[in-house]
């Protein structure tokens, strides 16, 4: 029987009845309370300093955002964020977002089959003022793990206005993403939020009209201290920020700068460095270099892991190519029970933030997608981390390996130190166990280098414990055109930088 439900919305409001920041007179004191006065001499020791903004005045921007107090959900823009569960269930914050749809938005996000942190799915508006709704889910807060939280917290915000993008949508309306049960300074997640959008909108403010932070009470008041700081509407407000921003405000996509040995952020005094802080060409040894390296017979037997090593005679027999015996399949079927029964009893989600290893949608053979995006893996490998990478993947990867399913994995900006080595690649094989080697049924490799390729191929000459299984499913993309024949690409999550990696190929084509 047909339902003639529709709620009745009052307090709908239109965009255009929302003041622009650009057009919001700037107060007589700065965003913390600072006189007049104050800001001109910090203006002025600033120049004489040399200093350069990290934030300059950006007319084109500032025209693009908007501070509203209300509900997101109540205006009349072409689409409106909702900050979930995993599960994409109503929560207490925005419980009014799904009354106001009516109940056709529970149903359809029923049928999404969930969400991940910092994930983001759409599904349609139903009764709302919005054509939209995109769906992500915030991070948990822990002061250990705080530069993850913040990340993951900047991928939600990015993903939603990527979202936007990508569907050709013009306006959004995006309240708090954190949730107060998850622990989240409010403060801090306001930062989080400007930073991103003004990134964001240096870059694609040509393909969005509006970015309206509709907030309320005490996320109100922050979002009024912070905005002058990533968005200055005069050179006072920007000179004024040089003593008011973060000491540390990420990179181009507003993401924070991992510490060179800290994933899991336990604060390292004078040792900062970017997650990619130089271009790779610049450090990288050449490809004749690594080749010699990756294929010497020293550097093999260094990046072997201890089981390997002891037994060495073995792993020569395989190379003439013997089969793999009964014992190395129950050794490796042991490893797996061993890797999976720790990691139910440890905290990996901290990992899971660090977006190395995730599941995305379907491939056109309608199996699922895994996705390995080996840059995130660089700080993981720098901290010394790879083991507890380990174990978050086997208790990711249980689930999808009982069937069939595809990897693909991302290549772009890889050091030549992440991680990657015969030794590791070899124990995650066996870590996964024998469902991994049998349901895995493609292997994209997106983007793979020269020095990669001949990696590779030396693994798979040398056997070295890793199923040939493996190697014959392998496939060489060296574009997301050609991965998008295979894969669609709404079924996938990129990176950004993975897309400008692939721009910058295609143009040296």
């Amino acid at each position: 029987m047909a339902s003639y439900y529709k709620p009745v919305l009052r307090g709908v409001t239109a965009l255009h009845d929302v003041p622009c920041w650009a057009d919001l007179p700037p107060p007589e004191a700065t965003s913390s309370g600072a006189s007049s006065s104050g800001a001109n001499s910090v203006h002025t020791n600033a120049e004489e300093a040399g200093l350069e903004s990290r934030f300059p005045v950006n007319e084109q921007v500032n025209s693009r955002v908007y501070l509203w107090n209300g509900d997101p959900w109540l205006l009349q823009v072409d689409a409106v964020v909702n900050s979930s569960t995993i599960h994409l269930e109503p929560t207490e914050e925005y419980a009014g977002l799904f009354e106001a749809a009516g109940p056709g938005l529970l149903q359809e996000c029923a049928a999404q089959g969930g969400c991940r942190t910092g994930e983001v799915k759409m599904t349609g508006g139903h009764y709302l003022p919005a054509q939209k709704v995109i769906h992500t889910v915030g991070p948990r807060y822990a002061v250990r793990y705080k530069t993850a939280a913040e990340n993951a917290l900047c991928h939600s915000y990015r993903g939603c206005l990527g979202m936007l993008v990508e569907c050709k949508l013009r306006s959004i309306s995006m309240g708090c993403i954190h949730l107060a049960s998850k622990g989240y300074p409010r403060e801090d997640a306001a930062h989080v939020a400007a930073r991103t959008v003004r990134r964001f909108l240096e870059r694609y403010a040509d393909q969005v009209d509006a970015v309206v932070f509709s907030m309320k009470g005490e996320d109100y008041e922050h979002f009024q201290r912070c905005l002058p700081l990533y968005f200055p509407r005069n050179k006072r407000e920007e000179m004024a920020a040089f003593n008011l921003l973060p000491e540390n405000t990420g990179n181009e996509c507003g993401e924070l700068v991992l510490e060179e040995r800290d994933i899991r952020i336990s604060e390292m005094p004078g040792m900062k460095a970017s997650l990619r802080a130089a271009p790779r060409a610049s450090t990288a040894p050449s490809f004749e270099e690594e080749s010699k390296e990756l294929l010497s017979t020293t550097f093999i037997s260094m990046t072997r892991d201890p089981d390997v090593r002891r037994r060495a005679p073995l792993g020569e027999a395989r190379r003439e190519g013997h089969s793999r015996t009964l014992s190395d399949t129950q050794e490796e079927g042991s490893v797996h029970q061993q890797y999976l029964a720790r990691a139910s009893k440890l905290d990996v989600t901290d990992i899971g933030a660090a977006r190395v290893l995730f599941k995305c949608g379907f491939d056109f053979e309608k199996r699922p997608v895994v996705v390995l995006v080996g840059a995130h893996l660089d700080p993981i490998a720098r901290a010394n981390d790879l083991e507890r990478f380990l174990l978050y993947a086997v208790k990711e990867m249980q689930p999808i390996c009982t069937s069939t399913y595809s990897i693909v994995y991302l290549h772009a900006e890889v050091s030549s130190h992440s991680g990657l080595e015969l030794g590791f690649v070899r124990r995650l094989h066996a870590v996964l166990g024998e469902n991994h080697k049998d349901n895995l049924k493609a292997l994209f490799v997106v983007h793979p280098t020269l020095a990669l390729r001949a990696s590779t191929t030396a693994m798979a000459l040398l056997g070295a414990g890793i199923s040939k299984r493996v190697w014959t499913r392998a496939i060489y993309v060296d574009s997301l055109r050609s991965l998008f024949q295979y894969i669609p690409e709404d079924q996938l999550y990129i990176p950004e930088f993975v897309y400008d990696h692939d721009r910058q190929l295609q143009n040296r084509a």
